[in-house]
């Protein structure tokens, strides 16, 4: 039995996400076909059979990698799926929601049969490759989860280490590059690990859970990653180019070479606008001015700075040649600090020589009676002698 289950009500003539429901139905449990889009990057969310639809359909409708979700009674949770046509079974714990999209809101059919979603159907198109010290970075995609290709070089010679998103690159990059077999590892935000790959251009997949990194100077890496099927624009972090004579292409409001923009909205403001023109193969963002320079190319006078970023279309017949060992030195690691335990060492050594000092200076003023009695009487004998007409022969007692 399957039923049609409109995520909104919206306007005639207004395309409409709509989801075709099989009661009864478990669906999509199959390897691979999990998206992480639940509340902490979970591939669930909880949630009551009642509510589920309501709930679920509203995340999964945000998201391009969801095909739809799985709810499972016993467990009160729907689980997100890439598609839904695997793993299907009759069940009186599941229901089964299936994402469709319909042309017009006033003409929703059920469809008999449900294609499968393939991943290159549902690229995401803002979606950038960036190149940060020696590794190029997919945001939001996984790699590399393949037979026989994790490399054990984690702490305790496991396969992964623990990480932040923020702190994946700085502490997962360096451990990767001291192991020539390391190609790359993949990022999971809900686990915080890192995993380390051989390759990383196996099982590539879309989800919001997953960063990928790849080894940029492997040239299978950069005809992978450089590819224009994967992105409309590749990054350069900490870069600017193409500023150059006769260079500017001026297509910004009013005519202007450049657009203001922040630097999180560089690439949906400026990116769309350098999209609809021919003559712009990409743009330079600029921090400290806040604007995005459209260029004819970007291939010409590079050079590194933190309050630069540039984007090249994936379709530039000549994208920047960057020396990945010299160019990105904003990226480079930190050098160590002291050791730990020297460190101690010192700040115990002066703090002891600290108490040494006050507790001198305190027995320095605070003589003990007898003394003070005796330095009294000297000084006085002292003045008698000195002064005139007045001798005084001192003996010893």
């Amino acid at each position: 039995m399957s039923n049609v289950v409109p995520v909104s009500s919206q306007e005639q003539g207004v395309h409409s996400i709509i989801y075709r429901k099989q009661w009864q139905v478990g669906c999509g449990d199959c390897s691979g076909n999990d998206v992480y889009i639940g509340k902490s990057y979970f591939r669930y969310d909880d949630v009551s059979r009642e509510e589920s639809f309501a709930k679920c359909s509203n995340i999964c409708g945000l998201s391009p990698d969801c095909g739809g979700f799985s709810f499972v009674a016993s467990q009160s949770r729907c689980y997100y799926r890439r598609v839904t046509t695997c793993n299907a079974f009759f069940s009186p714990d599941f229901d089964c929601y299936t994402k469709e999209r319909q042309t017009q809101t006033s003409t929703m059919t059920t469809s008999t049969s449900v294609p499968a979603i393939r991943l290159s159907e549902r690229p995401d198109p803002m979606e950038v490759v960036v190149l940060v010290g020696r590794y190029f970075k997919r945001s939001n995609v996984g790699c590399g989860d393949c037979g026989n290709n994790d490399v054990h070089i984690g702490q305790n010679f496991t396969r992964f280490d623990f990480t932040s998103r923020w702190t994946s690159l700085e502490i997962c990059g360096a451990v990767c590059d001291s192991a020539a077999e390391c190609g790359g590892f993949t990022f999971v935000a809900f686990q915080k690990k890192c995993y380390y790959r051989k390759r990383i251009t196996c099982n590539v997949f879309t989800s919001q859970a997953f960063d990928c990194y790849a080894k940029a100077h492997i040239p299978e890496h950069q005809t992978f990653f450089q590819s224009p099927s994967i992105a409309k624009y590749r990054m350069l972090g900490g870069t600017g180019c193409g500023d150059c004579q006769d260079n500017d292409v001026h297509i910004g409001v009013g005519g202007n070479r450049f657009d203001h923009a922040s630097r999180e909205t560089a690439l949906a403001v400026c990116g769309s606008v350098c999209d609809a023109s021919e003559q712009c193969m990409g743009f330079n963002y600029v921090t400290l001015q806040r604007r995005c320079y459209y260029r004819k190319q970007t291939s010409c006078n590079l050079f590194s700075h933190q309050q630069f970023d540039c984007y090249t279309k994936a379709s530039s017949p000549n994208p920047p040649s960057i020396n990945f060992q010299a160019k990105f030195f904003a990226y480079q690691r930190l050098p160590k600090l002291l050791p730990l335990t020297l460190i101690l060492v010192l700040a115990s050594v002066l703090t002891v020589a600290v108490l040494a000092l006050a507790a001198l200076r305190n027995s320095s003023s605070s003589l003990p009676p007898s003394w003070e009695n005796g330095t009294m009487c000297c000084v006085q004998r002292r003045e008698t002698i000195e002064q005139p007409g007045k001798v005084e022969q001192i003996g010893v007692e």
